[in-house]
């Protein structure tokens, strides 16, 4: 049985053997290793910025202000959320009465101002996303500290860090051919776990997640158009779900990724994102972990913004693998300023790439936080396993080492092992790429209610205060399939 590395290394030399020749002729070196670049040069560059979005180093500040954004959609409310059959009708080419012309500082919130403390108008333009029975439209609220680059087509954030926080909305197409639990993204030939892609074909909203708007917003227009979002609400009134992504992850990924689970979840409630400045690459898990850190007092007035002044009646959380970090540290403060009678819903702690140890001290701290935790964890999580080795060889508390996982008071922990099938077989994104998982999330968050009413769950176990389940386990064909599908998965990619 090959290792997690041996099988790194095998596949990766299988793929550098078949597209080396067209690896000289499509890839430009100098796109990828950039000589100014202050952490390894395999973090992504600008020319991989500009494609998603960015615009050139060295543009002054003062360019970068008077950029033009995409108007306010008068049709956010009627965006599929997710999973209707209903399509979302198309919106005025003109901006709605109540927001055309707005210009307003942003709040000076925390560590900074929210936005920079910038000028965010809204400037009338003709550019609005279409709207199309090929797809459904799903906004994303989010908030993040990444560096802003502006684009031909739209604004987008870098891995680099602006250390304030940005406020936006993103409009986000859902093809009506999407299958559970899937990011479609365009097909692309990629050198195993890096970034350099030598081949990407082009992105259809009908058949892939793609972006159709982009705005950064000042802070009141960013609550006018939750508040639209919120009033609209049933299923999930009143809701709102937060969602922080892990190490390895660009800005557009985590909106696509936000997006599908809002979708998948058929989530009518307020969808948010906070994207802190990832390196998206796997060889930038240093940078990743300090860049995470650093990112606490503007991931704490964000949180802050969606709990105290949206007007959401119910916040739930989740946090993905390194999220975990800052998440948790900020709970620790948000404890205490919380209003009297106010606690988050739920609080979905899913593969958190967290010392064991320092796990348990921080969730005793935040006891009463939320009305629920609940954790997944995982035996076969690669991903958390190779963290291990990096920080010292201690267990993570997304990790299920031979002695059992992390039980304690006052959390609901979910052996996930059995149950986890994510791309390359790393089995660190069950909690979004497995529609069992996907679903208990749901249920959890729409019910609030755990215990034995937990979907699909077989074995159950009570002990010191704290509760484990254990997942169904997986298919037959599944076990037989799933070396083809990681290495298929592994040399091209389909989906974020």
């Amino acid at each position: 049985r090959y290792s997690f590395y041996a099988n790194v290394l095998i596949r990766s030399v299988l793929v550098l053997l078949v597209v080396a020749p067209i690896a000289l002729v499509t890839l430009s070196v100098d796109d990828y290793l950039p000589t100014n670049a202050p952490f390894p040069k395999s973090m992504p560059t600008d020319s991989a910025d500009r494609r998603e979005g960015g615009s050139a180093p060295g543009r002054p500040e003062a360019v970068r202000e008077d950029r033009t954004v995409s108007p306010v959609l008068k049709g956010d409310e009627e965006s599929v959320a997710a999973g209707d059959d209903r399509i979302a009708e198309q919106p005025s080419m003109s901006l709605p009465d109540d927001v055309a012309g707005i210009e307003t500082d942003g709040a000076v919130r925390g560590p900074g101002p929210v936005n920079g403390g910038r000028t965010r108008g809204l400037t009338p333009t003709t550019a609005s996303p279409p709207v199309s029975e090929k797809w459904t439209l799903v906004p994303v609220y989010y908030g993040t500290d990444r560096e802003l680059k502006t684009g031909e087509d739209r604004i987008g954030y870098t891995w680099k860090r602006a250390r304030r926080l940005e406020i936006g909305r993103a409009m986000v197409s859902v093809p009506k051919d999407h299958v559970e639990p899937r990011v479609e993204r365009p097909w692309a030939l990629t050198i195993p776990y890096t970034n350099i892609k030598l081949y990407e074909a082009s992105e259809e909203p009908s058949k892939h997640f793609t972006i159709q708007e982009i705005t950064s917003l000042s802070e009141e227009d960013f609550l006018k158009l939750v508040k639209e979002r919120l009033a609209k609400s049933a299923r999930f009134k009143d809701h709102a779900l937060i969602f922080v992504h892990g190490y390895q992850t660009t800005f557009d990924n985590a909106v696509y990724r936000t997006a599908q689970i809002t979708f998948d979840l058929k989530f009518d409630g307020a969808p948010f994102l906070y994207s802190w400045p990832s390196g998206g690459t796997l060889q930038g898990y240093t940078y990743d972990r300090e860049s995470a850190a650093q990112s606490e007092p503007h991931l704490r007035a964000f949180l802050d913004l969606v709990v105290k002044r949206t007007g959401a009646k119910k916040v739930s959380v989740i946090a993905h693998s390194m999220g975990n970090q800052p998440l948790l540290r900020v709970l620790q403060g948000l404890k205490n300023s919380m209003p009297e009678g106010l606690q988050l819903s739920q609080l979905i702690l899913a593969a958190p790439d967290v010392d064991r140890d320092s796990f348990k001290n921080i969730v005793r701290s935040i006891s009463g936080v939320a009305s629920g935790i609940t954790l997944y964890a995982a035996a076969n999580d690669k991903a958390l396993g190779l963290s291990r080795r990096v920080n010292g060889g201690e267990p993570r508390a997304g990790e299920v080492p031979t002695s059992g996982p992390v039980v304690m008071a006052g959390v609901d922990t979910i052996d996930a092992t059995a149950a986890s099938m994510d791309t390359l077989g790393i089995n660190h994104a069950g909690y979004a790429e497995n529609l069992k998982l996907l679903k208990d999330i749901g249920r959890l968050i729409e019910t609030d209610r755990s215990g034995a009413s937990r979907f699909g769950a077989v074995d159950f176990e009570s002990f010191d205060g704290g509760a484990v389940w254990k997942r169904s386990s997986k298919s037959v064909w599944h076990c037989l399939m799933r070396p083809l599908i990681g290495l298929w998965d592994c040399w091209f990619p389909s989906s974020g």
